[in-house]
């Protein structure tokens, strides 16, 4: 069994889901510990119920607990520290805040898959550690959110698992790890197990990242960050229709409405105009990366063409009477569609857009011609 190698100045945690078992906690321990080279987490991070947090308790700190005793059979000079005890146990509640013992209705589904997008947020943001996380523990509603939330958060290095055990020992009261020096245990029946026969697997999940594509920061709440990311997978393979309501200097994009300044909606339509109505290349149905209907906008040819944007749109006066200023219309006008659809991405299929070297790019709208259109009012079609 083997791990990706990683740079040394990582910190490795782990986050294990634990129900009314834990003993998945330390055969998660062990198995990382086992692999090549072996991962020794600093923290043990327990996500589980109020019932759960009371087994902990009983069976996993302490000086005769289960991690403790694992510390010293396999590292007895304490090379590695491991931190765990209560301080590290996440008991999930209810959506009234009450300390759950089960998963009952959908209400307390979202509560806990909010509570573990909030803690896998803060853990995933710290730039030095690396996160195991094992979803074999708990309830199964448990695991299959903890799993969804890591698809969001995950970062390259962080790594997903499963602890898989030898159906003998699995749940075994007093079957922890497997020992330095083999024990026996009683079985089912009375039949004896030893200890070194038993099999404890960690099966690494591969996981689709999704990360990289969601604008940062991240939302802390599930449901946001699930439509967060419907919204960045959409604009990645399609792009929504774009009405210029004309009467309330908004921009229609789909189902979102963006509010802009008198000045800057003059500016969009203008530039939407030159692709819509003016476009050089009419033969073309879609603009498929064309940018030749862009303004070239340079020091010495801005008061020429800021005249004939104003021309253009009938109204004088809209524009800053100097470049530097009207490249910051244009960064306030692409913030305002930024923050109205809550993604980078998003803003930058439906901005203003420049192409070209600092002192001599060209500006124009970035969304194809096919999708603009005016309207006079935001319900007409």
């Amino acid at each position: 069994m083997t791990a990706k190698r990683r740079d040394r100045s990582q910190d490795d945690i782990l986050v294990a889901l634990c129900g009314l078992t834990p003993q998945v906690v330390t055969e998660t321990v062990w198995a990382l510990t086992r692999l090549d080279p072996p991962v020794w987490p600093k923290e043990i991070w327990i996500l589980t119920t109020e019932a759960g947090r009371q087994m902990c308790r009983q069976m996993l700190f302490g000086e005769t607990g289960a991690l403790a005793r694992f510390q010293r059979d396999y590292d007895p000079h304490r090379l590695h520290r491991l931190r765990y005890g209560s301080e590290y146990v996440v008991v999930l509640r209810d959506r009234m805040g009450q300390p759950i013992d089960d998963v009952r209705t959908a209400a307390d589904n979202l509560a806990i898959a909010d509570q573990l997008a909030t803690f896998l947020r803060r853990q995933t943001a710290r730039p030095n550690v690396r996160v195991h996380c094992s979803v074999a523990g708990g309830r199964k509603t448990m695991g299959i959110l903890l799993a969804a939330v890591f698809q969001l958060y995950g970062r390259p290095d962080d790594r997903l698992y499963h602890v898989l055990v030898s159906p003998e020992f699995e749940s075994h009261p007093a079957f922890f790890y497997k020992p330095r020096r083999s024990t026996v245990l009683r079985g089912a029946n009375g039949r004896r197990l030893r200890t070194s026969d038993a099999v404890i697997e960690l099966a690494d999940i591969p996981y689709v990242r999704l990360r990289p594509l969601l604008s940062q920061p991240l939302p802390s709440r599930f449901t946001e960050l699930v439509e967060r990311t419907q919204q960045e997978l959409q604009a990645l393979t399609s792009v929504q229709p774009v009405r210029l309501v004309a009467d309330r200097n908004q921009l229609r994009i789909g189902s979102q409405t963006v509010s802009l300044t008198p000045q800057g909606w003059e500016l969009y339509r203008a530039l939407a105009d030159r692709k819509r109505l003016h476009c050089v290349r009419p033969e073309q149905p879609h603009c498929d990366g064309c940018t030749d209907c862009y303004v070239r906008v340079g020091k010495e040819s801005w008061d020429e063409v800021r005249t004939a944007i104003e021309q253009q749109s009938g109204r004088s006066g809209i524009l800053p009477k100097d470049l530097t200023g009207f490249r910051s219309m244009v960064s306030k006008l692409n913030q305002a569609i930024r923050s109205a659809l809550g993604s980078e991405r998003l803003a930058s299929r439906y901005g203003i857009q420049s192409v070209g070297i600092r002192n001599n790019k060209a500006y124009g709208v970035a969304v194809d011609k096919a999708m603009l259109k005016e309207t006079e009012s935001p319900d007409a079609e």
